[in-house]
């Protein structure tokens, strides 16, 4: 392996090094459940949003009037 080669390799080691940390780094937006949020058929979430649930609760929607699920 030539001198060259060996430095290509390492920068873009040092590269792809740099990616990951940014990447870990920086802040994520939080843009909300937007499948939810401006869903005009969802008017309420079991259980709220932000409240605990254990594996074996029952989770849901209700609905407005004039849609089923």
């Amino acid at each position: 392996m030539t001198r060259r080669n060996a430095l290509v390799i390492s920068v873009m080691m040092g590269v792809g090094v740099g990616i990951l940390v940014l990447t870990a780094l920086l802040p994520t937006r939080n843009p909300g459940d937007v499948s939810v949020d401006t869903n005009p058929a969802i008017s309420e979430l079991l259980p709220p949003r932000g409240d605990t649930v254990l594996p074996q609760a029952n989770v849901g929607a209700i609905l407005t009037a004039g849609w089923a699920g």
